[in-house]
């Protein structure tokens, strides 16, 4: 029996689709500009042949820059609704952009099993007027892979981060999981204090675990030396370590350091919230987002710190890029070259694109890559086959350096919840493992 849902919205924009048929907004009467949307998941399953028995609708609204996903129902930014049902959605207000994003699958209770996902295309919504819109149902399955049950059970659970290093590790609050290839199972080790996030580091310290008491290897080892304060973010490179704590920026010629060794920052009373927004690591050379400012450096550089040294000092050792980038910046990565010479590119994520920034040169930049330009870039991960991974809060890009070529996932093609990390994994280039609130998933070849 098919069974008609109603989502009321009030004072929201959204706009709504149907597989291969037309679909119309329409405003409700010369007074109210406000229109409504009916959506038929039953003409879209049985066209696309979807295999799951739920669909999980979001509207997602945009306006240059700025994006939103606006609740649907019980303080969600979504409505479950049975694939037979058809779905009504009022309140439509104009002037904006919209798209509707669908996952279809199965809810798994902590987590949504993702088989098909569906895209509009983006439908301007103005008052008096009909706004045809039309969508693509994609095959999840043919690049999408979840944990099986014996990886340790990730499946729904809450991880913090994400980094390869021989193997693919990701972390819980208390727990590091090594992950054997496709996901098929996992070792665990548990660290002592509390789990914040994982980190790529260096050859000697290739993953770092930054825990309420310091640094840990995977192992359960405690690695910063005398520095055993909370650490939410670190990185290592050639021997030299940069990390944060709330409200302090902290960094030492080695990572072992002795406590007058460490040059510690508090930049409580002038900093709310990280002071680092990301890093990269390629060999000898880091690149750190701040809120004090981005900036590169290199191991030879970056030394002669003590429990003594101020922001100042540290700022001698660094090279800042803010001012060559025409953007906010929010993640930077390391790639091979599109502009410059080899290995000389770092990718700059901003609020505005990608841009690409020559190390070699400071000021010679390009960009932004693929149109990519509106687009808020929050995390950047490049494998050595030339592929970069750039990803939003609503879409994923997969950039080909060697085709100059992109191909774009929405955050419904299965995303594990809020996304939280992403690494490549290096024995199997092809591979891209996104961590989240619901757990971790490996997006592979073919892509769509």
């Amino acid at each position: 029996m098919k069974r008609s849902t109603v989502i009321r919205i009030l004072a929201l924009a959204v706009a709504l689709l149907i597989l291969g048929v037309s679909c119309y907004w329409t405003p409700q009467d010369e007074e109210n500009v406000e229109g409504s949307l009916s959506l038929d998941m039953s003409g879209i399953a049985t066209q696309a042949d979807v295999t799951g028995d739920t669909a999980r609708v979001y509207l997602l609204a945009e306006k240059g820059k700025a994006q939103g996903l606006y609740p649907l129902g019980d303080g969600e930014d979504y409505v479950d609704v049975d694939v037979d049902d058809t779905l009504t959605i009022d309140g439509i207000a104009p002037g904006f952009s919209y798209r509707v994003l669908i996952s279809f699958g199965t809810d798994r209770g902590s987590w949504f099993e993702v088989t098909e996902y569906a895209e509009s295309d983006p439908v301007e919504v103005e008052s008096g007027s009909q706004a045809e819109v039309t969508v693509s149902v994609v095959d999840a399955t043919q690049f999408l892979t979840y944990p099986s049950s014996g990886a340790a059970g990730l499946n729904g659970k809450e991880l913090n981060g994400v980094v390869f290093s021989t193997s693919v590790y990701a972390a819980d609050s208390d727990r590091v999981y090594d992950i054997a290839t496709g996901l098929e199972s996992a070792n665990t080790t548990n660290i002592t204090p509390v789990i914040n996030s994982v980190s790529r580091g260096d050859a000697t310290n290739p993953v770092l675990v930054n825990t309420q008491g310091g640094i840990y290897a995977p192992t359960n080892s405690p690695l910063s030396g005398d520095y055993i304060d909370p650490v939410t973010l670190s990185t290592a490179f050639d021997g030299r370590v940069i990390l944060q704590g709330p409200g302090i920026i902290a960094a030492a010629d080695a990572i072992g350091a002795a406590a007058d060794d460490w040059a510690v920052v508090d930049l409580g009373d002038t900093i709310a919230g990280d002071p680092i927004r990301d890093y990269a690591v390629s060999g000898t050379n880091a690149a750190v987002v701040s809120a004090l400012g981005s900036f590169t450096s290199n191991s030879t550089e970056f030394s002669g710190l003590n429990d003594g040294s101020t922001w100042d000092d540290i700022s001698d050792l660094v090279t800042f890029l803010d001012q060559d980038i025409p953007a906010r910046i929010l993640s930077v990565g390391y790639g091979e070259a599109t502009l410059f010479a080899p290995g000389t590119s770092l990718y700059v994520g901003t609020d505005d694109g990608v841009y690409e920034y020559d190390t070699n040169d400071s000021g010679n930049t390009g960009g932004p890559l693929f149109q990519s330009s509106n687009t808020i870039i929050s995390k950047i991960a490049s494998n050595s086959d030339g592929d970069v991974a750039f990803l939003g809060p609503y879409y994923l890009f997969i950039y080909d350096e060697s085709e100059s070529s992109v191909s774009r996932f929405p955050f419904v093609a299965g995303f594990p919840g809020n996304p939280t990390d992403m690494t490549w994994d290096d024995n199997d280039p092809g591979s891209l493992y996104i961590t989240g609130k619901e757990g971790i998933v490996r997006i592979g070849t073919p892509t769509p």
